[in-house]
């Protein structure tokens, strides 16, 4: 979670006596002190100086202000109007200068603070000095003087409220950024998006829109009443920027490339479908790139990109490192030599484009700088789209949905699980298939005195197989709803395929056909006496049948439970047992069972390895667990104890921490053994995560 204050979290990242620090405040204090640049002494000084409160940018030009001299609005003037006045009261338009550039300072800190929160510990803190001792924003907010970095503030702070999941202040902080400087609307389409393609963030969009409009509406609407407002801020030429940039493809047929570069990124956006934080952040960096590349672009648009540049080459590799240079050192020898500068306070005047004063510059040297500008942002778009969404290892992984598959016999805990499942990934995510809509009779049929429900003929498996290959084939699926209660099918549902397949039955891992195709495989067993125990509970209490009806129906499906359900243990990657600790714990069937008093066995593959899981449950959740190694090669591990949920939550933040963006936003952990079973299927399911980056 990002600070508060851009103060404080640059004192916690970076730490304000260390010589990263020093380093990137000396260079700026001094060019705050002696340079003045020409934009600050022409333009915002004069403008931040003037006297009308309620509309001043009318005021301004009635006077005979120039209409370029402050194109922003109203929040503009609230970041940088008091230190301005306040320094122009103490020494006239130097003091009111050196005021101006202390609030740039300031938001500079706000920036590098929310920059540190969004990358994380060692990511943040490489992020923050990647962008703090960069010679761009000191160049452009020192020396020629832009005021960029105030909307860029607060676009990235709204990013880092969208990644705690904190949408009414994202919503808030984006449209304010908007509001600010229109440009900063580019990013929104993308947030859209990534609201949109992830089941679990849906909920989140109205309020995050209601936010936003909120925002842009109080922040702007008001002010464009004033006709100097519409003429200053509004008018100004940066919209045909737009097409600025164009190719010709025949002498009568030309193309635009930024809008179609904002398009073909938009397209591809689309068609991911899910999105996650670092691809979201990256499609916005690109859609900032290509503003810059494709537009004749004012100097401190670059200040738009900066974040995004910083978190993309802080933690790669050397050549990052060489085209982030190559790139910054061409930017800057550009706006040297064509933009304004500064004059020195004891020093020389050096606010004209220095090209004026060289004619190598009018001839071969410049086109050699716009070339190696542009060649080194496309470099660095191209490793900004393979680094940040096609490697990434949530784009790799989620392609097609994960398939988890849950068989056992009746009273073994199927749904129970299915339900903690759905917890832990969330309705919105997942898609649930039970093998019980799948009995070919309603309850009272005379068929089932020939066929129990254990035997596939009393099933439809062949429609339930097809059905769960729809589903993780990424297809919907019809499925009629069998009704415990009243014994009888119910109406069709139609089921989405989302980015989390549930499929639980008798018969989930009786067809190899299916079976294959699940990436976790589940089978449930359970202590015999338990299983009845729990039997009778949930069908006498829950379903209202006899408690000899159940009993009868156990001993007459002990046949079909040994050929039918029982072998395709054989097929799972886990099996879960459950069993009593104390048979006080199943003595009396009118008393729910204490979970405490229960133990769970867990049975892996072959060539499974659990000792970190191991290792970490004793040290967080208090648990006993042993291992042992079965004849036939695979790993039993024996978990005893009372771990609660939040033990759980910990201990899976530090086991599988990898698995987050496929969680609900707010995941449900279970206490005890479900819990556990939970954590263990999670697990599993980040083993097939990796397998698919690493396969892809």
């Amino acid at each position: 979670m990002y600070k508060a204050s851009g103060t404080v979290g640059v004192k916690s990242r970076l730490g304000l006596g260390s010589p990263t620090l020093v380093a990137g405040l000396v260079p700026r204090l001094v060019l705050a002190l002696l340079a003045i640049p020409r934009t600050h002494e022409i333009w915002f000084v004069p403008f931040l100086r003037s006297k009308a409160a309620i509309d001043p940018w009318t005021s301004f030009l009635s006077a005979g202000g120039d209409p370029a001299a402050f194109p922003y609005g109203f929040l503009f003037l609230v970041a940088y109007q008091p230190t301005t006045w306040f320094g122009g009261t103490l020494g006239g338009n130097y003091g009111a200068h050196v005021g101006l550039t202390l609030s740039v300072l300031l938001w500079e800190l706000m920036l590098v603070g929310a920059i540190a929160a969004i990358g994380g510990d060692r990511r943040g803190d490489a992020a923050a000095k990647m962008y703090w001792l960069s010679p761009i924003p000191i160049y452009v907010g020192y020396w020629h003087g832009q005021l960029d970095v105030f909307p860029t503030a607060l676009m990235v702070l709204g990013f880092a409220a969208a990644q705690i999941q904190a949408w009414r202040r994202s919503g808030m902080l984006l449209g304010a950024a908007t509001a600010a400087k229109l440009s900063m609307a580019v990013s929104l389409p993308f947030v859209m998006l990534y609201l949109l393609g992830r089941r679990r963030l849906q909920i989140f969009g109205p309020r995050f829109a209601i936010c936003l409009a909120t925002a842009i509406f109080l922040f702007a609407a008001p002010f464009t009443l004033f006709p100097g407002y519409r003429e200053m801020v509004l008018g100004t030429p940066e919209m045909q920027n737009i097409f600025a940039a164009k190719a010709a493809i025949t002498e009568k047929l030309e193309i635009y490339l930024l809008p179609l570069a904002f398009l073909g990124l938009f397209y591809w956006a689309w068609r991911i479908r899910r999105l996650n934080f670092e691809m979201l952040w990256t499609l916005v960096g690109l859609a900032f790139l290509a503003l810059l590349l494709f537009t004749t672009a004012a100097p401190g648009w670059i200040m738009w990109l900066m974040p995004f540049i910083a978190m993309h080459v802080a933690d790669r590799g050397f050549m990052h490192r060489v085209v982030y240079w190559a790139f910054a050192a061409a930017f800057i020898a550009i706006q040297l030599t064509q933009a304004t500068g500064a004059h020195l306070v004891v020093g020389p005047d050096l606010s004209a484009p220095l090209a004026g004063m060289s004619p190598l510059f009018r001839g071969r040297a410049l086109p050699i700088l716009e070339t190696l500008l542009l060649s080194a942002g496309l470099a660095m778009g191209l490793q900004m789209a393979f680094s940040g969404i096609l490697y990434q290892p949530f784009y790799l992984a989620s392609r097609s949905p994960f398939a988890i598959g849950v068989a056992g016999d009746s009273g073994t805990g199927k749904d129970t699980l299915m339900d903690a499942l759905q917890d832990l990934f969330g309705r919105h995510a997942s898609s649930r298939l039970s093998g019980d809509d799948y009995h070919l009779w309603d309850r009272q049929n005379p068929m089932w005195q020939a066929v129990t429900h254990l035997h596939p003929k009393g099933n439809e498996v062949d429609v339930f197989n097809q059905n769960v290959l729809a589903l993780v084939d990424g297809h919907g699926a019809a499925s009629r709803h069998y009704d415990h209660s009243s014994g009888r099918a119910g109406l069709v549902d139609n089921i989405p395929s989302r980015e989390i397949v549930l499929v639980s039955g008798l018969h989930a891992l009786w067809s190899p056909i299916i079976a294959d195709r699940f990436h976790v495989r589940v089978f449930m067993h359970m202590d015999e006496d338990l299983r009845r125990f729990l039997k009778l509970r949930r069908d006498v209490a829950v379903r209202g049948y006899p408690p000899e009806k159940v009993l009868t129906a156990i001993e007459r499906r002990q046949s079909d439970r040994e050929r039918f359900i029982l072998p395709q243990a054989d097929n799972a990657d886990v099996i879960f047992r459950l069993e009593p600790r104390h048979a006080s714990a199943i003595s009396d069937i009118r008393r729910p069972i204490d979970t405490a008093l229960l133990r769970l066995i867990v049975i892996f593959r072959r060539g499974k390895n659990f000792d970190e899981a191991t290792r970490l449950m004793m040290a967080l959740c208090g648990v006993y667990v042993t291992e042992s190694s079965l004849g036939d090669g695979r790993l039993q591990v024996l978990i005893e104890g009372e771990p609660t949920a939040d033990d759980i939550a910990a201990l899976a933040r530090r086991l599988v921490p990898g698995m987050a963006d496929f969680l609900a936003v707010e995941p449900k952990w279970h206490p005890a053994m479900t819990g556990i079973m939970q954590l263990i299927i999670l697990h599993e399911l980040d083993s097939v995560r990796r397998k698919r980056a690493f396969v892809s």
